[in-house]
C-alpha cells in the first residue's frame, strides 16, 4: 500500500475569523450606541475571551515580560483617552483601540502555537493578499472602485474613495479604506513568504504576486516596504557567517544617523522621508508632520493631546498625522511610545535568544522571516498612519511570533511523545509457571498404599 500523505496544517478557526475581519469592507459594520462594530472589532470580541481563557490556563503557554508590556501598553491608551475625555466617549475610544491592539495580539499568541499553525496562518495571509489583489487589478485599469461604491448603501459607515491617478493608473482601495493601507497589508509579507518556502518555483511565484498586488495601491511607502525586505534578506544573506552582525548593523545605522544630523540643514528623518516616497509635495508634507509634530509631543509629553488637535501652522490645512509612531505619541503620551517600543523590542530579542543550533532549520528561517518582515512594516510606519483594521494587523503580525519566543507548547508535546515511545509497559501476569528455573525439590512424603499395589501388579517380580 501507498504510504499516506501527510495532512496539510489547518489554520485554527479564530485566525481565519480574524484574516477575514481585516480584509473585510468596513460598509459592513453596524452600529451599537457610540461604537462601530467593525467586522475585524466583531472577531476579536468573539474570541478574545477564549483566547484569554487559553492563555490563562497556563497549558504550554508560558506568560513573559513582553506580554506583560503589551497589556500594560493597552492599559495606559485605555487611561489616556478617558483622562481626555469624558467617560463614556473615553471609553468608547479608549476601548476601541485598546481591543484592536490587545485583541489582534492575544489572539494570534493565544492561537499560533507551532511550526504547523504558523504556516497555515501564513498561506492564510497569502490567499488573502491575492483576493484582494485580484479586486484592485480593475480597479487600477479603470478607476471605479466597485467595493466601496456597490456596497456604500449597506451600511452607515462608507469610504469616501478618490479617484487619483500616478504612473497612468488608478490607486485601488480593494476593500480597505485608502489605497495607502492596501499596498502596507500586500507588501508586509514578503519575508516570511521568502524565507519559509521550501521550492523555488513556489517561493518565487509567491513573491511576485506579491509584489504585483502591492504595485496596484501606487504607494511610496509600501513599496518601500517590499525594497526594504528585499535589501535586509541581502545583507542577511551577506553577513550571515560574520559573528556578532546585528550589533555591527546597529552601530553602523548609528553613525549613518549622526552623521546626518551633523552635516545636513534637515533633520535624518526628513532626509530618508525625502528620498523614498513617489510624490515629492506628499515627502515635503509629511518632514513637516514629523517637525511640529514632534513640537506637540514635547508640549504634551505624559498624556499626549487626545482627540484635540494638533498645534501647527494656519497654512498645513489638514490635521492627518500620516505616521503610526508619532501618531501615538502625539494622542497618548511618550509613556504609551516607550511601553509599545519596549514590548516590541524585548519579543524580537526572546524570538532569536535561540540560535541555528538550538532549533530546526526551518524555525530558524521562520524567526528571520518575521523579523525582516515586522521590521519592514515597522519602519514603513514613520510616513503610513496604521488604522481600524490595519491597526489590528500590525498588533496580530506581533503575535504571530509568540510561538517562536515562547517555544513551550511545542517543546511540551515533544517530551511526551518521547516520554510515551520510551515507556516500556509491563507484562500481564498469567497464571503458567515460570520454567526459567527448575522447581525446588518439596519434603519427602510416605508412598500411598494404592500405589504399591498397583505397581506390584505391574512387576511380575514385586508380584513373585
Amino acid at each position: 500500500m501507498a504510504a499516506k500523505k501527510p495532512r496539510k496544517p489547518r489554520m485554527p478557526l479564530p485566525i481565519l475569523m480574524m484574516i477575514i475581519g481585516i480584509i473585510a469592507p468596513i460598509e459592513f459594520s453596524p452600529i451599537l450606541g457610540t461604537l462601530t462594530l467593525m467586522p475585524h472589532r466583531c472577531a476579536i470580541l468573539i474570541f478574545i475571551i477564549p483566547a484569554l481563557i487559553k492563555l490563562f490556563s497556563g497549558k504550554g503557554i508560558k506568560w513573559a515580560h513582553y506580554d506583560i508590556l503589551f497589556i500594560l501598553y493597552s492599559f495606559w491608551v485605555l487611561f489616556a483617552f478617558m483622562m481626555h475625555l469624558e467617560m463614556q466617549a473615553g471609553l468608547a475610544t479608549g476601548g476601541s483601540l485598546m481591543l484592536e491592539c490587545l485583541g489582534g495580539y492575544i489572539i494570534a499568541r493565544a492561537y499560533i502555537r507551532t511550526y504547523d499553525d504558523f504556516m497555515a496562518t501564513l498561506n492564510g495571509l497569502f490567499y488573502s493578499i491575492c483576493f484582494v489583489g485580484l479586486l484592485a487589478l480593475p480597479e487600477a485599469v479603470t478607476g471605479f472602485h466597485f467595493v466601496h461604491i456597490w456596497l456604500k448603501g449597506i451600511g452607515t459607515v462608507a469610504v469616501a474613495a478618490n479617484d487619483e491617478v500616478r504612473w497612468g493608473l488608478h490607486r485601488s482601495y480593494a476593500t480597505f479604506n485608502h489605497p495607502i493601507l492596501y499596498g502596507a497589508y500586500c507588501a508586509s509579507l514578503l519575508s516570511m513568504i521568502w524565507f519559509t518556502e521550501t521550492g523555488t518555483g513556489t517561493r518565487l511565484a509567491k513573491a511576485v504576486s506579491l509584489c504585483t498586488a502591492t504595485f496596484f495601491g501606487l504607494s511610496s511607502a509600501p513599496l518601500n516596504t517590499l525594497v526594504m525586505q528585499s535589501l535586509l534578506g541581502g545583507i542577511h544573506r551577506a553577513t550571515k557567517r560574520f559573528p556578532n552582525r546585528v550589533k555591527i548593523f546597529g552601530v553602523f545605522l548609528l553613525i549613518v544617523y549622526v552623521l546626518l544630523a551633523l552635516f545636513s540643514d534637515k533633520s535624518p528623518i526628513a532626509q530618508i522621508v525625502t528620498r523614498i516616497s513617489i510624490d515629492p509635495e506628499t515627502a515635503y508634507y509629511r518632514t513637516l508632520i514629523w517637525g511640529f509634530g514632534m513640537d506637540n509631543v514635547w508640549a504634551n509629553p505624559w498624556l499626549g493631546l487626545g482627540l484635540d488637535p494638533w498645534v501647527r501652522p494656519a497654512w498645513m490645512p489638514s490635521d492627518s498625522v500620516d505616521a503610526y509612531w508619532l501618531n501615538v505619541a502625539m494622542q497618548m503620551g511618550l509613556p504609551a511610545i516607550a511601553l509599545l517600543i519596549a514590548a516590541i523590542w524585548t519579543l524580537i530579542a526572546r524570538v532569536h535568544k535561540r540560535g541555528p543550533g538550538q532549533r530546526p532549520y526551518k524555525e530558524q528561517r521562520a524567526a528571520i522571516g518575521w523579523t525582516l518582515s515586522f521590521i519592514a512594516f515597522t519602519l514603513a510606519g514613520m510616513t503610513v498612519h496604521y488604522w481600524n483594521s490595519t491597526h489590528t494587523y500590525l498588533f496580530f503580525l506581533l503575535g504571530m511570533s509568540g510561538w517562536l519566543a515562547d517555544p513551550v507548547t511545542v517543546t511540551a508535546k515533544v517530551k511526551a511523545t518521547a516520554k510515551a515511545a520510551t515507556k516500556v509497559k509491563a507484562p500481564a501476569t498469567t497464571a503458567r509457571p515460570d520454567w526459567t528455573h527448575p522447581p525446588r525439590p518439596g519434603p519427602l512424603l510416605p508412598e500411598p498404599a494404592f500405589v504399591k499395589r498397583y505397581v506390584s501388579g505391574l512387576d511380575p517380580q514385586a508380584a513373585g
